[in-house]
């Protein structure tokens, strides 16, 4: 029996041995296979100072023409400031390149701290506004000196810059100031919230919001040269006494023109009435002007005229031919 138990415990001992060991051996067989399928296992060549050169030139570039497209800045040549970057080495020479972006950006499109500060004031008396002036002022040129200090150390911080990764940062702060969600690449019409049709969208001098040419009211058929307000913008009393004007146009045209077709109507009715007929009748009805063409067939099938008179209450139904004579 003690034999036995022995035999038992020194096969289990093995067993778990051989496990172990295939366990291992399997590892190892999986990594020799996941080597055998790798190719060039050398390390590659790579040049990171021209790399780091040529991503700088690409971001600078992309700025640039978004800038260009979105009318969120004016550049006199895009291509000319294109091919100037692409050529560029020196940091000094990419630094003066992003202080030229961002003088390029239109200010109100600025924010962070390139924004230009700007308060919205409520309406108020010339001597009320004057005091608000003598009392801001002091606020606002402590305001601009920090603008402008900041502004300042940033580019002091471009000018000194020894690094192409610490020139990439700047163009990123530079970048995180624009406002390029007030690009017209992105613009959705304020009235329809459609994008699409951009040869007719039409964006305002003021708030930068788009504007579809046939959603404004009046339709606009051409957009206007020089600068142009959306109705939001527009002074209230510009607005007012736009609207006063055609209003008073409208109606005028409006009442001379069915003026002249009363007129008109009455006359030849008095005509038809004069004439040798052999039964004269009334159409009482207020809508005496659209039944001109019923006057007409009358007189050409039953031989008769039908005088038309104004002022009668008698409203007719949908159909003409179902009129009361008398």
């Amino acid at each position: 029996m003690f034999l036995l138990r022995t035999a038992k415990c020194i096969y289990s001992l093995c067993t778990d041995c051989v496990k172990l060991a295939f366990a291992c051996r399997y590892q190892d067989i999986l990594h020799s296979i996941h080597l055998a399928r790798k190719q060039n296992l050398g390390l590659k060549t790579c040049d990171g100072h021209q790399e780091l050169l040529n991503f700088l030139r690409s971001d600078i570039v992309e700025v640039a023409m978004r800038l260009q497209k979105g009318g969120l800045g004016y550049l006199d040549d895009a291509t000319e400031f294109e091919a100037r970057v692409r050529s560029l080495e020196n940091l000094k020479d990419f630094g003066e390149c992003i202080v030229f972006l961002q003088a390029a950006v239109i200010k109100k499109f600025l924010q962070g701290f390139m924004a230009p500060k700007q308060k919205k004031r409520k309406p108020q008396s010339e001597e009320a506004a004057a005091k608000a002036e003598e009392q801001d002022e002091e606020k606002k040129m402590a305001e601009e000196a920090k603008i402008a200090s900041a502004v300042e150390k940033w580019k002091t911080a471009i000018r000194e810059a020894q690094t192409l990764s610490r020139m990439h940062v700047l163009l990123g702060m530079l970048d995180a100031c624009i406002k390029w969600d007030m690009s017209s690449e992105n613009a959705r019409c304020k009235v329809c919230r459609k994008k699409g049709e951009d040869d007719k969208l039409i964006l305002c001098d003021e708030c930068n919001k788009a504007f579809h040419l046939f959603c404004l009211r009046p339709v606009l058929l051409n957009i206007p040269d020089g600068e142009w307000l959306c109705p939001a913008c527009q002074p209230a009393t510009l607005r007012r006494s736009s609207r006063g004007r055609n209003y008073a146009e409208e109606s005028s045209h409006d009442d001379e023109e069915e003026e002249e077709e009363e007129e008109e109507d009455d006359d030849e009715n008095d005509d038809e009435s004069g004439s040798d007929n052999e039964y004269e009748g009334r159409i009482k009805c207020k809508h005496f002007v659209k039944h001109k063409l019923f006057t007409i067939y009358l007189k050409a099938h039953f031989n008769f005229s039908v005088s038309v008179s104004k002022g009668e209450g008698h409203v007719c139904s949908a159909t003409c031919m179902l009129v009361c004579l008398s």
